[in-house]
C-alpha cells in the first residue's frame, strides 16, 4: 500500500514538472515544431500548436482551482469538527485532490477527533468525491479545454483503465489536444460542408 502510494504521488509530481517545464519552454519548443513543418504549413500547425499549449494552461490553472476547492471543503470540515489538523488537511486534500478519483479518499483518517466526528468526516469526504467526479471536475475541466463533461469522464475513465494513475493524470489534456488536431484536420471539409447547407438555404428560401 505504501508503495502504491508512492508510486502515485511520483506519478503526480512527475506531471506536474513536465507540465511547468513545458509551459515555461513553449517559445523553443514552437521554434521546434515550425522547424519540422512545411514553409506553407507553418502557419497552420504553429496556429494548432498555441492552441494547445494554451488549452494545457487553462487545464493546469483548473487542476489547481478543483485542488482549491477540494482543500477548502475538507479543511473547513475539520475546522467545524473541531480538528486542531484543519489546515494541514485542508493542504494535504489539495495536494492529494490533483489525483483524479482519488485523492481526497485516503484523507478520512486525519479525522481523529472522536467516532462521530470521523464518521461525519467520511461522510462529507464520500459525497465530495462523488459531486467533484460527476460534476466540479467536468465541469471546470470542461471549460478550461473546451471539452465537453462526457468526454472528460470517459477519457478519465478510458485512460485511467489503460494506464493506470498516470493515465487519469493526463486524460484531460491528451482528449483536448486529439480533439483540437480532429478540428484542424477535417477544418476544409466543414467548411465545404457549411457552405453546401448554406447555398442549399439560399436556393430553398422563396425570398
Amino acid at each position: 500500500m505504501a508503495g502504491q502510494a508512492a508510486g502515485v504521488a511520483l506519478a503526480a509530481f512527475t506531471l506536474t514538472f513536465v507540465t511547468l517545464f513545458f509551459l515555461t519552454d513553449v517559445e523553443r519548443l514552437k521554434g521546434a515544431v515550425g522547424s519540422v513543418v512545411r514553409p506553407a504549413q507553418a502557419e497552420r500547425w504553429l496556429g494548432v500548436w498555441e492552441r494547445v499549449t494554451e488549452m494545457v494552461s487553462r487545464w493546469a490553472i483548473g487542476v489547481v482551482l478543483i485542488a482549491i476547492i477540494a482543500g477548502t471543503v475538507q479543511g473547513l470540515t475539520a475546522f467545524l469538527l473541531g480538528s486542531s489538523f484543519a489546515l494541514a488537511l485542508a493542504v494535504i486534500a489539495g495536494v492529494l485532490d490533483t489525483i483524479p478519483n482519488i485523492g481526497a479518499l485516503s484523507l478520512t483518517l486525519l479525522a481523529e477527533e472522536g467516532l462521530t466526528a470521523a464518521l461525519i468526516m467520511l461522510a462529507v469526504v464520500l459525497i465530495y468525491q462523488q459531486v467533484e467526479n460527476s460534476i466540479v471536475a467536468p465541469t471546470v475541466q470542461g471549460r478550461a479545454t473546451n471539452i465537453s463533461g462526457f468526454f472528460v469522464i470517459s477519457g478519465v475513465t478510458i485512460f485511467g483503465a489503460l494506464l493506470g494513475v498516470l493515465g487519469a493524470l493526463i486524460a484531460v489534456p491528451v482528449t483536448a489536444t486529439i480533439q483540437i488536431l480532429v478540428q484542424e484536420i477535417t477544418r476544409t471539409r466543414r467548411a465545404e460542408i457549411a457552405a453546401e447547407q448554406a447555398a442549399t438555404i439560399r436556393h430553398a428560401s422563396p425570398y
